[in-house]
């Protein structure tokens, strides 16, 4: 990641590279965009450019706007 992160996003960044699970994902995208910030907007956006199933793509979008506002 090429911007600086807060300690915070930093770590969801981390748990969020370390599984695979949506379960386990969802609520990570959600902390992430809660805390939003450039990092973790570059983030969402790299999840969304990797994913092509629409039905995961619409909360990610959803996602993104949130993190952009804060």
């Amino acid at each position: 990641m090429s911007v600086e992160a807060n300690p915070g996003v930093t770590y969801l960044i981390e748990q969020a590279n370390k599984t695979s699970v949506d379960a386990k994902l969802q609520p990570i995208y959600a902390a992430l965009a809660e805390a939003g910030g450039v990092a973790a907007q570059q983030y969402l956006i790299s999840v969304a450019n990797k994913t092509s199933v629409q039905a995961k793509l619409e909360p990610l979008y959803a996602l993104i706007g949130r993190a952009s506002r804060t």
